[in-house]
C-alpha cells in the first residue's frame, strides 16, 4: 500500500511540474504517468481502509456522504488540474471505500438496480469518450450520445461477453 500510495505522489508531482512549465492540460493530464495517479489513489485508498477495517469503524455514517460531495466540488471546471485530481480523486475515493458504513438508505440508493448498471457500462462510455473527445469539442452535444451509443456496444458485445467467457475457462488445477 505505501509503495502505491508513494508511485501515486510520484506521478502527482509530475502532473504539478508540468502544469506549473505551462503545459497544457491535454498535454498533462493525458499522459499514462500522469493520469495513473488516480488509479493508484483508489487502490491505495481501498487497501488503507481493508488493510486495517477498525478504521471505517472510526468514521461517521456521513462521511462518505461528506467525502463524496467534496470530491464532486474538487472535479469541478474551476478547480486547477492539479487539486482536481489529487485531493478531488482522493476524496472520491474515501467516499467509495467507506461507502460501506453508510446510512442504510444511502447503501440501498448506491446499490439500485439502474445504478450498478450505469456502474458498469461506465468504464466502456469512458474509454469512448477519450477518443470522441479529441475530435472536436464543438460537436460535443452531439458526441455525448453517440459516445453513451458506442460505449454500451462495446460493454455489451466486447466486454460483457469476455468476462462470460473467461467464466467459462476451467480453472487450473495443480495434480
Amino acid at each position: 500500500m505505501t509503495a502505491i500510495a508513494a508511485l501515486a505522489v510520484v506521478e502527482i508531482s509530475i502532473g504539478i511540474a508540468m502544469t506549473a512549465a505551462g503545459y497544457g492540460y491535454r498535454i498533462t493530464y493525458w499522459h499514462s504517468y500522469v493520469r495513473g495517479a488516480s488509479i493508484l489513489i483508489g487502490a491505495a485508498t481501498y487497501l488503507w481502509f481493508h488493510n486495517d477495517t477498525s478504521r471505517l469503524d472510526r468514521l461517521p455514517a456521513w462521511s462518505p456522504m461528506a467525502f463524496g460531495a467534496i470530491g464532486v466540488v474538487l472535479n469541478s471546471f474551476h478547480v486547477p488540474d492539479p487539486l482536481k485530481y489529487s485531493v478531488g480523486t482522493l476524496a472520491l475515493a474515501l467516499s467509495m471505500c467507506s461507502l460501506p458504513i453508510a446510512y442504510g438508505w444511502v447503501v440501498r440508493t448506491a446499490s439500485a438496480p439502474a445504478l450498478k448498471l450505469i456502474g458498469a457500462w461506465s468504464f466502456s462510455i469512458y474509454l469512448w469518450q477519450q477518443g470522441f473527445y479529441a475530435l472536436e469539442l464543438k460537436l460535443a452535444p452531439l458526441l455525448i450520445p453517440v459516445t453513451i451509443f458506442v460505449g454500451w456496444i462495446s460493454f455489451r458485445y466486447i466486454r460483457r461477453a469476455r468476462s462470460q467467457a473467461d467464466q467459462q475457462v476451467a480453472p487450473c488445477t495443480a495434480s
